[in-house]
């Protein structure tokens, strides 16, 4: 055969326990299966066998810029197509010797899976390679390391005698929104601590920000504002959080030329790009840490470096519809500036909590300046329409701040004015 199959992302532990079983059983036949709908297309069509194998490698899951093992593919079948005499062959396979595999399955999230491949000689390699010294075959270009696992190349086998490549070119990560990341290779790329949510690589003019609502757990609790301003908490897991390492970092970013990058977690060990950030302000405020008592903690404030949208052009009554979800990295919610201009001429600009007008007490400089509040956040009401009379008030900023303090109750009004001294 005339290339090589390179696999992106499999499970380690499914490798594994190949390797395990093939040990005591030299002969043993193992299986793959691929979660795609889509044939791999060169083995459908001129099928590998015992005595014309193809090799095909392995990047794992949980490490997606390296090769860590390597094989031979004897057989590809489709699994649509298979008899039941075989179907029920593979199911006893399966329960013997790869019962990580929970058997043959025909789909996967709603769609048909297909390829059954048929591997021997699996083994992991003593130095893993990195995928860059793979060559794909259509375009003779150099294999990148992609962002999530799924998918496959044809390569070019490695010769017997190859040896590692090992580059001092700095590959930068091409981040893009909405898109899904294995984190350790942020930090294999980058450097800088691996468990921390604010890291700091000391090579790179680069902080990034992991936000997750396990941080709960840890006296964290990060979000987004009515005002589309995102809030997150310093670090410090015990007693109060004080100006140094991570949280320093962020206060002076600016200053030291390091740019915020802020990832939020999702399943397994991804985490999804939101944006690049601007330090806008911090507070401190008290809240209990991991161990319960309570603590100073650091929020910082942080906004989106250059904003998707605008809001909406046209406003042709005195209901609209904002709230509309947009991707702005994670999902935020665009708010239509006519309503808030509509909301201002009715209720005008004192603020309707403590009473504030920004013109009367700073004079010209602070006139037309006061923020309209949502009455229900667009974050629980979603897309939805708005009476700019009834569902928005003026609020100056400070007593928008105590409405918006506690991230599971809004205050209302009423509440707002009876804590007001």
């Amino acid at each position: 055969m005339d290339y090589a199959l390179y696999i992106n992302g499999i499970y380690d532990s499914c490798l594994k326990e190949i390797i395990a079983s093939q040990k005591n059983n030299s002969d043993l036949t193992c299986y793959l299966q691929p979660y795609s709908s889509d044939t791999i297309v060169k083995l459908e069509n001129d099928q590998p066998s015992f005595k014309s194998p193809i090799t095909i490698y392995f990047s794992v899951s949980d490490d997606l810029s390296t090769v860590r093992y390597t094989g031979n593919i004897i057989e590809w079948e489709d699994k649509q197509k298979l008899s039941p005499a075989r179907s029920s062959f593979l199911a006893d396979h399966m329960n013997e010797f790869q019962p990580e595999e929970n058997g043959i399955y025909l789909e996967h999230s709603g769609k048909l899976c297909r390829n059954l491949i048929s591997v021997r000689n699996v083994s992991k390699l003593e130095v893993p390679i990195p995928v860059s010294n793979f060559i794909k075959t259509k375009d003779g270009i150099p294999l990148k390391p992609r962002s999530q696992p799924g998918k496959w190349s044809y390569v070019k086998e490695l010769p017997a005698d190859f040896v590692v490549e090992q580059s001092n070119v700095f590959i930068p990560i091409d981040f893009r929104q909405g898109k899904r990341y294995l984190r350790k290779n942020i930090i294999d790329t980058y450097g800088g601590q691996s468990r921390s949510g604010i890291t700091t690589p000391a090579k790179h003019p680069h902080i990034f920000l992991f936000t997750s609502d396990v941080g709960k757990e840890f006296g964290y609790i990060d979000g987004w504002t009515d005002d589309g301003t995102f809030e997150i908490c310093g670090e410090g897991q015990v007693g109060d959080m004080d100006y140094v390492r991570g949280n320093k970092a962020i206060l002076e970013h600016r200053k030291n030329g390091k740019e915020l990058h802020l990832f939020e977690k999702t399943k397994d060990r991804y985490v999804r790009y939101i944006s690049k950030m601007i330090y806008k302000s911090h507070r401190e405020d008290r809240g209990p840490d991991i161990n319960g008592k309570d603590r100073k903690r650091i929020i910082f404030e942080l906004t989106v470096e250059s904003p998707l949208t605008e809001g909406d052009s046209d406003f042709s009554s005195t209901e609209t519809v904002e709230g509309k979800k947009v991707l702005r990295y994670t999902t935020v919610y665009e708010r239509d500036p006519k309503a808030r201009a509509e909301a201002l001429t009715i209720h005008g600009y004192d603020c309707k909590g403590c009473g504030l007008n920004f013109g009367d007490f700073y004079g010209e400089h602070g006139r037309g300046f006061i923020h309209v509040h949502h009455i229900k956040p667009l974050s629980e009401s979603g897309e939805t329409k708005i009476d700019p009379e009834t569902d928005l008030i003026p609020l100056c900023p400070n007593c928008h701040a105590m409405v918006h303090k506690n991230k599971s109750h809004t205050l209302t009004l009423d509440e707002l004015k009876e804590i007001i001294k």
